[in-house]
């Protein structure tokens, strides 16, 4: 009976101290741990974002970023093409997507994430008065969050997911499209300024400057491989 007494309070002690280890786990270290990946996650696609060489390799970094935060069974990248008055699609859609579908003519304002310039989200079984056009067509939760440039809407990140997204991930991925938008609007003006160097304004041919790039790679090309070369020019 003594040794049983004796024993009593060790193992009450030994006890707390596993329950208390388990709570910190619970409590400190997991949150701590997920938070640490989420700054690694989110430090690599600055970098990646800034290193980005065109337009397309910018939006599929962002869309293989969202797709790693959200888990998402499928993201796509839309683009909000004023001119032609068109949401197009800047990243590759699925097989018969119900996305596809729904971006089947459809203008910028067939994306409610677009018309109200903030976040929509939508699950499967929405019964909202108001419909979106695009991503009300898909049978999974869906999150869209519009893209930004100086308070213009200039298209939007959709995603598609199983489950609802908590509040963390949601926020990484404002910040993460957020983020992304100016980049890409500066890839966009510098790939439209290479190609007013390189064209006539009026006829929209390739100019001098053009044609004396072309040549230069083309004989270099032909010094390379010993291949014969041969300039034709027309002087109309």
């Amino acid at each position: 009976m003594r040794e049983n007494a004796a024993r009593r309070p060790v193992i009450l002690v030994v006890a707390l101290f596993i329950v208390f280890g388990l709570l910190h786990l619970l409590l400190v270290e997991r949150p701590a741990n997920r938070e640490r990946r989420g700054r690694r996650g989110q430090h690599e696609f600055g970098e990646a974002m800034q290193v980005a060489r065109s337009e397309a390799e910018a939006y599929g970094v962002l869309a293989r970023h969202v797709d790693r935060v959200a888990g998402a069974l499928h993201v796509t990248v839309l683009n909000r093409n004023n001119s032609a008055d068109r949401l197009e699609p800047v990243t590759p859609l699925g097989d018969g997507s119900a996305i596809a579908r729904g971006l089947e003519g459809a203008s910028p304002d067939s994306c409610l994430a677009v018309r109200l310039a903030r976040t929509h989200q939508r699950a499967a079984d929405d019964q909202r008065l108001l419909s979106c056009e695009v991503c009300g067509r898909s049978a999974e939760q869906t999150t869209c969050v519009p893209s930004l440039v100086g308070g213009e809407v200039v298209g939007a990140v959709l995603s598609e997911h199983r489950g609802a997204l908590e509040g963390e991930r949601q926020q990484m991925i404002e910040q993460s499209v957020a983020e992304a938008a100016p980049v890409v609007a500066n890839l966009r003006n510098l790939a439209i300024a290479e190609l007013r160097a390189a064209t006539d304004g009026l006829t929209g041919l390739p100019n001098q400057r053009a044609v004396h790039e072309m040549v230069n790679r083309a004989a270099a090309l032909a010094g390379r491989t010993t291949s014969p070369l041969a300039l034709v020019t027309f002087d109309p």
